[in-house]
């Protein structure tokens, strides 16, 4: 999704202040000197942070909003808001509403009518053209709202790092970014949640990640991520996916579907039609793999993901593909991994993370050799450096909230997640 454009007013003296004034006092402080001088009924498209972009069905606007006026209830994307505050600037020289005073209003999970005091305003989700595109949309905001409260109720404390913002700030931001001009894209290992980890048993966040690449006709270009982590065993992760799933079915009115459990190797073999090969039993025996043999292997897997006919949960992954999880103590050519694999996509992917420095360094230098550190991204440089203070036993899930959204509304596309503005 492309940098949105503001709407912006004139800097007219009667309702702007300028921001190196107002940002030298305190939230209450500001709202005691600073009388609010502009309005605002909106639909909220978007939250990173204290920032928040809203359309009032004709614009979109930039609003902030001080952490102080929202302590006992969270602003999420498709809420519909009543704010007031003061113009002045963000840090980078964008205009920004300064909220003073906010209401928001989540009575009900439809689109709220027309304001009859407000003839001219169209809230945002009406002014979506097509009907059936309007319900999807606030269906697939409801699912996002509704994974965030079952991991809050679980336990999890919801995080906000730079790990999904789009502007590196030296913490492995861009977590997709072109390696070369063929397009391959590399992932920065996100270190920002996790160190997290050092203080906190569970955490979490949901953000944009961008890939960036702009060919693809298939995917889009950015796409909606939830990040979890936790201590303890990786079992936990597995058991909290499949309700989180079920969770998603149950809340839209729909029947948990059942989903099968597969080791990585009977997998293939069911699904890839090659019920007899010296491949895979080599490597279900525990001997290790040649680098074309774990090719064939990831060949096999591709093919046997796109056959899956059912849910499943496929357990182990191929070591050389996964190098921050824990080897398998049974199975070296396999690490403690699960995936949750549904109409050929990958819906959420989790391992039980190395937790240790040695265990991490030696990892790198089987997989890369001995100069590995010229290999690695920066986010993976300063794990291990992470690692060096200590880290507690802990596994790690990535669920794609796009393509659960796909799979829990049916569409056929993803790329129609996206809506048509009138």
């Amino acid at each position: 999704m492309g940098r949105e454009t503001y709407r912006e007013f004139p800097k007219d003296d009667r309702v702007y202040v300028d921001r190196n004034e107002y940002f030298v006092f305190s939230f209450d402080e500001r709202r005691t000197r600073y009388t609010s001088t502009m309005g605002c009924e909106a639909r909220v498209l978007r939250v990173r942070g204290s920032f928040v972009d809203v359309f009032d069905g004709h614009d979109v606007y930039q609003v902030f909003i001080d952490t102080e006026l929202v302590k006992e209830q969270k602003v999420l994307p498709g809420d519909f808001i009543q704010c007031a505050g003061v113009l002045t600037e963000s840090s980078q020289g964008t205009q920004i509403l300064a909220i003073h005073e906010l209401v928001i209003d989540r009575r009900s999970n439809s689109p709220l009518s027309r304001n009859p005091s407000n003839p001219d305003l169209v809230p945002f989700i009406e002014s979506i053209r097509d009907s059936k595109e309007r319900a999807t949309l606030i269906e697939s905001h409801l699912i996002v709202r509704d994974v965030e409260n079952f991991l809050d109720g679980k336990g999890f404390l919801k995080v906000t790092t730079s790990s999904f913002d789009r502007v590196d700030t030296g913490l492995g931001s861009k977590p997709f970014k072109i390696q070369d001009e063929n397009l391959i894209l590399r992932r920065d290992f996100d270190i920002a949640t996790r160190a997290y980890l050092l203080c906190c048993p569970s955490v979490y966040q949901v953000g944009q990640v961008y890939r960036n690449e702009g060919k693809s006709t298939k995917n889009r270009n950015d796409f909606l991520l939830a990040q979890v982590f936790s201590h303890g065993k990786m079992t936990r992760g597995l058991e909290l996916g499949v309700d989180l799933i079920g969770n998603a079915f149950t809340k839209i009115g729909k029947e948990i579907p059942n989903i099968e459990n597969l080791d990585m190797v009977p997998f293939i073999r069911r699904y890839a039609n090659t019920p007899v090969n010296s491949i895979l039993t080599s490597m279900e025996s525990g001997l290790l793999l040649s680098t074309g043999d774990v090719e064939q292997v990831r060949l096999m897997m591709r093919e046997a993901k796109k056959n899956v006919s059912v849910p499943t949960v496929v357990t182990g992954s191929i070591t050389r593909d996964t190098p921050f999880a824990v080897t398998n103590r049974e199975n070296p050519n396999l690490t403690d991994d699960f995936r949750l694999i549904w109409k050929g996509r990958t819906i959420l992917h989790g391992s039980q993370e190395i937790p240790t420095f040695t265990e991490q360094n030696e990892r790198y230098r089987q997989l890369i050799g001995e100069n590995y550190e010229h290999t690695l991204s920066e986010g993976e440089l300063r794990y291990l450096e992470l690692l060096k203070y200590g880290m507690q036993d802990y596994w790690g899930m990535s669920v794609s909230m796009d393509l659960l959204i796909q799979i829990v509304l049916d569409i056929s596309d993803v790329r129609k997640l996206r809506p048509t503005i009138t």
